[in-house]
């Protein structure tokens, strides 16, 4: 049962593996343009590819699957720093700088600890895996054995014990358990799933088991030297096991990237709990460190981390130039940013060390640029982390100055503003208070008794005036609003009984058109009960009209069947007649009347073979279809005094011939008439002259006109 489940996990693992190769071979193959430029492959052809790399994974318990991962992330990381110190390099040596290889780290141990032959872990797995009584325990004493002395393996008793090991990794120590590893690097699939896929109805699935049975494999080393792809085998000992296949398929991956200009985009999960605006500061740090930029960004501090073109470096620190750069400026030279950084160059030192050299106060550095990490490209001026920090703190120091300068300034105008803005105030309030002083003085000397009895009679004189004109004007204004509120109110019960004239007459307005309108109501309720009821008389007309025409119609049927019936009896009697005759004739002719007799016989019998033989029961059939006849001619008497009845009550057949004028012709047939009017031809004759047609009475029948209808009439 074991043997069953693995081999159905390898089979949905393998099913999975070429289904997922067959889906990117039609989306590649849909999308795929042709060959650019006569390129003779699809490696020469220009490409665009998305490679989701794996995240390092670090669990509780960590299986083969882990180890595969992270091994795959230790190659790209190793990729990466190649890639991002490479172009680091070649932007130096684009721009003509001097520059001296950067140290980086490498993680080449590791991956040797992993992939290198004889004494990797994928090695000794995949020995591990051809050998037949090998087992996790053995494949992990194994792996201690070989790999116990190397600076990037761990192996403590605690682990031993366990059946685990730890790796150093980039990111920091995993530790593996080694269980299950030689199960999920076999790869045992049966022969017999591949025959089960290519054995499907569907050509899908057989597809799918032509490319599982064709899949590119490397059945041993010497083949996978050689690069020649086989057809998958069924011994274990030929086949590639999982760790090579995806050791072989990294380094395939490898050298496409390194034939590409790669492009890489770092995703940072902000926290572990899932949710929006909290960004947990240790957990993107730690992101970082394993993804490999802290290392990265600490190396590149080690050589040009700034970098400016030469029009922002002018731009930005231009005002650390002094007088040389401004004599430049103003006579528009055009090697600005030498300039600028010649008068730069001595700051720096100076900053670092206090003083310049004397021996080279007023002449250029020899080698001064690079002495204090500070290099002109081609487009670029670079910038080593310390040149950087110490420029930036004397343009730090410069806009300190300038701005003290600015406020100083700044301060000035406005402490002297104020202070004018005081002087001018002291010396209006001095002025109004000695003006204030002198025409107090000035009063006590002119105001006297008389002036002062002047004054005030004046004074009164122009109160007393103020007071009648206020009076005046009060009094008016009151007899104003008075009035308007009067004509207000005037106006207000003047409209009042306007509007009460106008309800009273809109009130008997509404009634009568309400009145009028339920009357109409009520006579078209009336009209529409009335021309129903005469629709429903008329039907009922019509209906009587066609029962007179049914029942004439059975009345002819059974004067039919009565002539029939005369006929056959009279047919009946001259064979009596005639029976007689031939008994009254002498012996000797018996012969032949016995033939004619049968004749006769056999003749009256296809005439009359439906008709009694019996003459009582003929004469009682006769008597029968006589009586039914009178009946029927009874019943439609009744009903033509019923109609016309009707019709006079009704008012109904105004210029109409009544229906006793259709039934005048008719007679009854007597039984006993001339035989010459019994014939057939005859008879139908007389029943067509004599039967009666109610066709007069559904020709003109009654007419409603639009104004009867609409007042109940039948016109």
């Amino acid at each position: 049962r074991d043997q069953a489940t693995k081999a159905l996990e390898a089979f949905m693992m393998a099913t999975y593996g070429v289904l997922f190769r067959y889906i990117v071979d039609r989306v590649n193959g849909s999308i795929t343009a042709g060959t650019l430029n006569g390129a003779s492959s699809a490696d020469d052809t220009a490409f665009i590819s998305v490679l989701d790399i794996f995240g390092f994974e670090s669990f509780e318990t960590n299986s083969f699957e882990q180890l595969c991962i992270n091994y795959c992330n230790e190659a790209l990381q190793q990729q990466f720093n190649r890639f991002v110190f490479k172009l680091e390099q070649q932007e130096y040596e684009r721009e003509g700088i001097e520059w001296s290889f950067i140290e980086f780290p490498d993680n080449q141990e590791v991956l040797d600890l992993i992939e290198k032959k004889h004494t990797g872990i994928i090695c000794i797995l995949d020995e591990q895996c051809r050998l037949t009584k090998c087992t996790d325990q053995t494949f992990v004493n194994k792996t201690y054995e070989t790999c116990e002395d190397h600076p990037r393996f761990i192996g403590s008793d605690r682990e031993k014990a366990h059946g685990c090991f730890s790796v150093h990794h980039y990111a920091g120590p995993v530790e593996y358990d080694s269980e299950s590893f030689l199960a999920k690097n076999k790869d045992e699939l049966p022969k017999e799933t591949t025959d089960l896929l290519l054995s499907s109805s569907k050509p899908l699935l057989r597809e799918l088991g032509e490319m599982l049975s064709t899949l590119s494999l490397m059945s041993s080393p010497s083949s996978a030297d050689n690069g020649r792809i086989v057809k998958r085998s069924t011994s274990s000992l030929s086949r590639a096991s999982v760790g090579s296949q995806f050791s072989s398929q990294l380094k395939q991956l490898r050298e496409r990237i390194e034939r590409t200009m790669p492009h890489y985009v770092r995703c940072l999960k902000p926290n572990d709990d899932l949710i929006p605006d909290n960004f947990v500061p240790a957990i993107i740090a730690d992101q970082l460190r394993c993804a490999g930029v802290l290392e990265a960004v600490r190396v590149s501090r080690v050589g040009f981390p700034q970098r400016y073109e030469h029009a922002l470096f002018v731009q930005r620190y231009g005002i650390l130039g002094g007088h040389a750069f401004d004599s430049a400026r103003r006579h528009q030279r055009h090697d600005l940013c030498y300039v600028l950084v010649d008068a730069i160059v001595p700051q720096i030192w100076n900053y670092y060390h206090g003083h310049v050299p004397a021996d080279d106060k007023g002449e250029e550095f020899a080698h001064g640029h690079l002495s204090v990490g500070l290099q002109i490209g081609k487009t670029k001026v670079f910038l080593r982390q310390r040149a950087f920090e110490a420029i930036e703190q004397l343009r730090a120091e410069k806009l300190e100055r300038a701005a003290i300068k600015i406020q100083a300034s700044v301060r000035m105008f406005f402490c002297r503003d104020s202070f004018m803005y005081l002087l001018e105030s002291a010396v209006m309030i001095q002025t109004v208070f000695r003006g204030h002083r002198a025409r107090t003085f000035f009063k006590t000397v002119r105001h006297y008794y008389l002036a002062t009895i002047l004054q005030s009679a004046w004074r009164r004189f122009i109160a007393f005036d103020d007071y009648n004109n206020t009076r005046f004007i009060a009094i008016w204004c009151q007899r104003v609003y008075r009035g308007r509120l009067e004509r207000q109110y005037y106006a207000l019960v003047r409209r009042l009984s306007k509007v009460i004239v106008l309800q009273s007459f809109w009130r008997m307005f509404s009634s009568r058109r309400r009145f009028r309108s339920i009357v109409g109501l009520v006579v078209s309720l009336q009209q529409m009960f009335r021309s129903w009821r005469a629709r429903n008389m008329l039907k009922q007309l019509k209906l009587e009209a066609r029962s007179l025409d049914h029942v004439a119609k059975e009345r002819d049927v059974l004067r039919r069947e009565a002539l029939r019936a005369k006929q056959e009896l009279e047919a009946l009697r001259r064979k009596n007649k005639a029976d007689e005759r031939l008994l009254q004739a002498s012996d000797s002719n018996s012969v032949e009347q016995g033939g004619l007799s049968s004749v006769a016989s056999s003749h009256v019998s296809i005439v009359y073979r439906d008709f009694p033989k019996t003459p009582t029961a003929q004469e009682e059939e006769i008597r029968a279809l006589a009586d039914a006849c009178t009946e029927k001619d009874l019943e439609m008497e009744r009903l033509r005094h019923e109609l016309e009845s009707i019709k006079e009550e009704k008012g109904i057949g105004v210029g109409e011939p009544p229906i006793k004028t259709i039934f005048a012709n008719q007679t009854r047939i007597p039984f006993e008439e001339n035989s010459s009017r019994d014939t057939p031809a005859a008879t139908e004759a007389e029943s067509t002259a004599t039967s009666p047609s109610f066709s007069d009475l559904n020709n003109s029948p009654p007419k409603l006109s639009k104004r009867g209808l609409m007042m109940g009439r039948l016109d």
